[in-house]
């Protein structure tokens, strides 16, 4: 285990891999804005692609902003007070992480 902020609580483990779930979850992969109302998000609608290259998730927790369905609900979003993280490539990720970044900024 290694230390890091204590921002976010929550364990980071390896996914799983399957047929279905190849490691590393390289490509687009749809989201889910849990919290729809946050500023981080305004404009993400259900459904919308974003650019994953991980081999490690979160499981949903209290600041969860988003989630991703590979191999089951994982986070793609984590928001608490003044510190956001997107498990995806937002720079990557086309429009959609294109206005997740002008959100942040706008901010």
């Amino acid at each position: 285990m290694v230390q890091c902020l204590g921002v976010f609580s929550g364990d980071v483990e390896p996914i799983k891999t399957s047929s279905e779930t190849p490691v590393p979850h390289m490509g687009w992969n749809q989201i889910d804005p849990s919290q729809q109302c946050h500023p981080l998000l305004r404009g993400v609608q259900k459904g919308d692609y974003v650019y994953f290259v991980d081999s490690f998730a979160v499981a949903t927790v209290t600041y969860t902003l988003a989630i991703t369905d590979y191999g089951g609900r994982v986070m793609s979003n984590a928001g608490e007070r003044n510190f956001f993280g997107c498990q995806f490539h937002p720079e990557r990720s086309g429009a959609v992480g294109r206005r997740i970044l002008e959100n942040f900024i706008g901010m």
